[in-house]
């Protein structure tokens, strides 16, 4: 409790001194990065490349512009995890089914340590590196897979918690049962690829969260759709996080050519 409250009353506080140092206006403001097929497929390839599956090279830019732009890295990652395909018997592949699959589980990413380092001097400001975000995605599918770790502390935390319902109101609250931080944290949610008959003519798919920020992200018919949003930092804030998102993705896709 004192972990996920210490965030968002230490930002209460500093907004009554200083109002105008987050610039959120009360209202969830977002900006948009949509990929074409090709550039997608392009992202997708220079991600595999670099060694990481592309969920964990589009953690690992996220993360990074965050640092570039907030000053430090996110406490941690709030994913948003389905058990349907995983939790449940029968094992259906197709999603096609209705209901509340959704539990959320913290990785954790700021390492104090390091950046102590880092602002004496001592060490890189940018210590997340692909191979941490790797790791990251890596531990989430063992733990998805088998229900176990974070994970099984995520669905005893929904389970018990005093909100259950909804995609994400029951990690937004003060008792969750969990550590999350969402104040403090990035809300991650990847949809994975899904397919929109073509006489829908569908553009992107965008959708936001709650939390200081939120990522999610879609692959409609081949093409990525990411959304970032914040009811905290401000849009300009967020859509500086979102350039310099892009710009990572296409340093690392050039890197790939």
């Amino acid at each position: 409790l004192f972990l996920n409250l210490s965030a968002t009353l230490w930002e209460k506080a500093d907004a009554k001194h200083v109002p105008n140092r987050l610039g959120a206006k009360g209202d969830r403001e977002m900006a948009f990065l949509n990929l074409t097929a090709k550039e997608s497929k392009e992202m997708c390839s220079a991600f595999k490349a670099a060694g990481m599956p592309p969920t964990a090279g589009l953690l690992y830019a996220l993360c990074t512009a965050y640092q570039r732009h907030v000053g430090q890295y996110p406490f941690g990652i709030n994913l948003q995890a389905s058990l349907q395909t995983r939790g449940f018997l029968p094992v259906i592949k197709e999603r096609y089914f209705i209901g509340d699959w959704l539990i959320g589980p913290c990785y954790k990413v700021r390492r104090c340590f390091a950046g102590l380092r880092a602002s004496l001097g001592l060490g890189d400001a940018e210590y997340w590196r692909p191979e941490d975000a790797k790791k990251l995605y890596t531990d989430l599918i063992d733990d998805v897979t088998n229900l176990n770790g974070r994970v099984r502390e995520a669905f005893v935390a929904r389970e018990y918690g005093v909100i259950k319902g909804g995609p994400a109101p029951y990690q937004n609250q003060n008792l969750y049962g969990d550590i999350n931080r969402m104040n403090d944290s990035i809300l991650f949610n990847n949809y994975g690829p899904r397919q929109i008959h073509p006489k829908a003519k569908a553009v992107s798919w965008n959708w936001t969260g709650p939390g200081k920020l939120d990522c999610n992200t879609i692959s409609v018919n081949g093409c990525t759709s990411i959304t970032l949003a914040s009811t905290v930092m401000g849009i300009e804030k967020v859509t500086s996080i979102r350039n310099e998102m892009k710009e990572i993705i296409d340093q690392i896709t050039a890197k790939s050519k």
